[in-house]
This record gives structure tokens, C-alpha cells and sequence, in this order.
């Protein structure tokens, strides 16, 4: 099999999905061999960059520059997605540090990083000579889009396309914990039911009461893999009883909710290291204030 090289620009070396308790943070340290980029999926924290102090909420990232001492704690229960990695061209370099270190992820940062996340430990399970050049490049792109306050890439899946220009599929994704049924659509859109039917699989390629399973299953999915929510509180924002919700994830899914979540979740012990040569020191600790 022939190998690719990675990146020549930016190297990925590790990430991970990190749950922390309240007050829990890590002390102060430095990185001398690569950069991190740290983004808030829940929760609040505040730490120190150098002598800049920051203040994370929900959604909002910091960046951890190589060789420049910082901690942070989480000032509640929080989730975090986190990137450690290398940047060997050195212009990259200084443009990445010419930008602020901590702001909101604007556009589709999140959910792009959300997706270089879930990549990375199907190269683990199953290695495939391309994908750490992808998770490169990919991160990369992210990266700057992120720190240029860029509204992120446009959507290329024509799936996706035909979703954001078709109102009824508007309307059920706005929908997801409602009552939604065709007769419902039809009265809401003023169409026969039978024709909304015919005319949203020509559009969708499914009917809307499939389309709403479909999308309340990714919305799940989410859910289980970047949030603190119990299972009963997802399938509540889902329009379901647990049981049910439970029994259709296994169903589609071919494994429990709950196990999709340990499977999904990297902690301390897990990491998902995609440079054989990185070596991670890390831990989490008890903090005061910082």
C-alpha cells in the first residue's frame, strides 16, 4: 500500500472529545513542539495565555500557541473538542499567530471540527493511507477559516443543498421535538397531502415523515457524541418517549444510545494520536481560581 505524506504545512497529531467536571482544568505548562486549539461545546472556562487572561462560553475557542505558558479551568461542567499539532511552514506560522487567541467560532467551525473529530478514530479502527493527509488539509482549512472569522465552506452535498433551498424540509428540521405529521405539512404549505408527498421525495429523495426520523436520528447522534444531555433528555428535544428512542437507535443504528456515546467519547487514556511520533503529557486537575 502506498504511503501519503502528510501535510507539508500543518500536521494533525492528536484530538480528542474531553468531559470536565466543574473546577476541574489543567495547571499551568507550556507546549514546546506544537501548537492547540481548544473550542467550548459546553460550559464556561477562564484561563491565561502568557499574560492574557480569557474567558470562554459556549462555542467560543482558544488557541494555544507553542513555547507560551497557559492554563484554564471550567468554571461548570463542560465539553470540549481539542487539536494539538505542528506547523512546519513558518509564514503559516506567524499568520496563525497574527490573529486573536480566543473569540467565537463563527460559521461552520464547529461543525467542521466536529467531523475532522469523528474521522480520526476511523483512521484508528480501520488505517487508510489518505486519511491523515485529509484530517491535515481538512483541519487546516478549518483552522483558517476559523481565526479569518470566514463564514466557513459552502455545503457541496446536493442532499444538503436541496435541504437549505426547500421550505418544508425548513420547517421539519425546525421542528424536531413537534408533532409533525404529512396532514400537518399540507395544511401548513396549503398543499394536497398526496402531492407534498410525490414532490418532497422528488426533491429529498424521501418522504417527510422519513426525512424527520433521518434527521432527528443525526441530531441524536450529535447529541450523544458532543454533549453532557442524559438520554432521556434527547429524546425529549427529539420528540420521543426514551423507550422508543432507544429501541429506533438500536434499530438503525445496531447499537444502544448509550453505548454509541462510549464509543464515540475519548478521554484521558483514549486519545486518538495520528503522529507516531507525538508523545501527549496531560492532566486533568482540581484548580482555583486562575
Amino acid at each position: 500500500m502506498t504511503e501519503v505524506p502528510r501535510d507539508t504545512q500543518l500536521v494533525l497529531y492528536w484530538t480528542a472529545r474531553i468531559d470536565y467536571d466543574r473546577n476541574k482544568g489543567v495547571a499551568s505548562h507550556s507546549h514546546d513542539q506544537f501548537h492547540q486549539l481548544l473550542v467550548l461545546l459546553e460550559g464556561q472556562a477562564e484561563g491565561r495565555i502568557g499574560d492574557d487572561r480569557f474567558f470562554l462560553q459556549k462555542g467560543d475557542y482558544v488557541y494555544f500557541p507553542k513555547g507560551v505558558e497557559h492554563h484554564f479551568r471550567f468554571l461548570s461542567k463542560a465539553v470540549t473538542l481539542d487539536f494539538k499539532f505542528a506547523v512546519p511552514c513558518a509564514g503559516l506560522e506567524a499568520w496563525i499567530g497574527s490573529h486573536p487567541l480566543y473569540g467565537p467560532s463563527g460559521g461552520t467551525a464547529v461543525s467542521e471540527l466536529k467531523h475532522w473529530f469523528k474521522l480520526s478514530p476511523l483512521h484508528r479502527r480501520h488505517p487508510r493511507p489518505h486519511l491523515p493527509l485529509l484530517l491535515d488539509s481538512g483541519f487546516k482549512g478549518t483552522l483558517l477559516t476559523l481565526l479569518a472569522g470566514s463564514a466557513g465552506h459552502q455545503e457541496t452535498a446536493s442532499l444538503r443543498m436541496n435541504e437549505e433551498s426547500f421550505p418544508i424540509a425548513k420547517y421539519i428540521r425546525e421542528r424536531l421535538a413537534e408533532e409533525v405529521t404529512v396532514n400537518r405539512l399540507a395544511e401548513a404549505f396549503n398543499f394536497h397531502p398526496h402531492y407534498l408527498i410525490s414532490m418532497f421525495k422528488e426533491r429529498v429523495g424521501m418522504s417527510p415523515i422519513q426525512y424527520l426520523q433521518h434527521v432527528r436520528l443525526q441530531k441524536a447522534e450529535e447529541y450523544l457524541e458532543f454533549t453532557s444531555l442524559s438520554i432521556t433528555e434527547i429524546a425529549e428535544k427529539l420528540g420521543w418517549s426514551t423507550h422508543y428512542f432507544s429501541r429506533l437507535f438500536q434499530q438503525k443504528k445496531g447499537i444502544a444510545p448509550s453505548a454509541y456515546r462510549d464509543q464515540t467519547k475519548s478521554a484521558q487514556g483514549e486519545d486518538i494520536i495520528l503522529q507516531d511520533s507525538f508523545r501527549n503529557e496531560w492532566r486533568i486537575t482540581e484548580l482555583e481560581k486562575v
